[in-house]
């Protein structure tokens, strides 16, 4: 049905957002270890706490993301967890495929 096939996408979108938002917590934490002296404009105090909460909470929102609400018939619970990894597999190798397709000319000259 058109709502259950919305719930799909609005579902997999949230997956999708969560999973980015993992990856900017640990970016942030890597960032503030490898290179403390950058200057910032604003630091975050407790960055560590702060994080780890962000992944917590992302995580806890990936997870739900796989469980359908019970008002709405999505079909075979299995074809719709296959469904939800392979396309967020899919989605989030396409990044790393065009790195490794790049050209030479992309490269940054440094």
């Amino acid at each position: 049905s058109v709502n259950s096939s919305y719930w799909v996408l609005v579902a997999l979108a949230s997956l999708l957002y969560m999973i980015m938002y993992i990856l900017m917590f640990i970016s942030a934490v890597v960032l503030r270890k490898k290179a403390p002296h950058v200057p910032r404009v604003y630091k975050v105090p407790a960055l560590w706490l702060i994080a780890s909460l962000g992944i917590i909470g992302s995580s806890f929102g990936c997870i739900i993301s796989f469980f359908p609400p019970s008002q709405i018939d999505t079909g075979d619970w299995i074809i719709l967890e296959i469904f939800f990894i392979g396309t967020t597999v899919i989605f989030c190798s396409v990044p790393f495929l065009i790195f490794a397709a790049r050209k030479p000319h992309w490269h940054k000259k440094t």
